[in-house]
């Protein structure tokens, strides 16, 4: 079984440096901020991969958070926001204009980049032509920037043609229809080819939307062996992924995690 490793933000040199200001701040689903900051531009161009993260600091308080934008924004970060927490609490509180220190962006990011060197050596036949997106909640903030960025010719992945998938689809836990965020953008994001399964934690509505996950995965076994997929979420979501995952034909080196 695949291992799992789970990297302890602590161990980075994570101190705040940078001055942000917020441009906008709206409310993107029940409990969830959709938070824009105006970033100096010598902070925005080390945000280089999809997944990647920073610390922010307010009054004392500093948190970790993953960016939601696509890779090359000029003097932009997007974050979103649980409003759960001391820091969680303020930075939804925060008006227009207001300033907070923002760290340099850390992470490894998701590893789609082994699938193009992958590609490079290997017959068609050896690599993923599947693409699944899993992300619970606010977990959909770094799933996002790696959609965003996948769209964006020559952003992140210099040759799309190498790097484009047959299928993409974006596996989306949350309680209710009302708790999940960017949802104003789903429609364009389908538009650009990406199916959407929601999975929802309630007993009422589309019967295959029903269910967590994992309950879904199982109810429907699609075959994954020639599937790379990419997580957010907690440890314990990223575990008992990886065991469903393998079980429908996901090969572990396809597994990729932001942590």
């Amino acid at each position: 079984m695949k291992k799992i490793s789970f990297a302890n933000h602590s161990d980075f040199p994570m101190n705040p440096s940078y001055s942000i200001t917020l441009e906008t701040s709206s409310i993107s689903a029940k409990g969830l901020y959709h938070l824009v900051f105006r970033v100096p531009s010598s902070l925005s161009k080390t945000f280089q991969k999809p997944g990647q993260y920073v610390n922010l600091e307010y009054q004392k308080e500093r948190g970790t958070f993953s960016i939601a934008n696509r890779v090359g924004c000029q003097e932009r970060f997007e974050f979103l926001v649980k409003k759960s927490g001391i820091l969680a609490e303020m930075l939804c509180g925060l008006k227009t204009g207001g300033s907070l220190l923002c760290s340099s962006v850390h992470g490894k990011g998701f590893g789609l980049e082994r699938i193009l060197k992958a590609r490079d050596k290997r017959a068609p036949s050896y690599y993923p032509r599947e693409l699944y997106l899993f992300s619970m909640g606010s977990g959909l903030s770094p799933i996002r920037s790696l959609l965003l960025s996948l769209f964006s010719d020559g952003i992140f992945f210099p040759n799309r043609e190498r790097m484009s998938f047959d299928k993409i689809i974006l596996w989306q836990g949350s309680m209710s229809q009302e708790y999940l965020p960017f949802r104003e953008e789903y429609d364009d994001w389908k538009n650009q080819g990406v199916e959407i399964q929601l999975c929802l934690d309630q007993k009422s509505g589309p019967k295959e939307q029903r269910g967590n996950i994992l309950n879904i995965l199982q109810r429907r076994r699609p075959n994954l062996s020639a599937t790379a997929a990419c997580w957010a979420g907690s440890e314990e979501f990223g575990l008992s992924l990886e065991k469903c995952t393998r079980n429908l034909g996901l090969k572990p080196k396809y597994l990729f995690s932001n942590l």
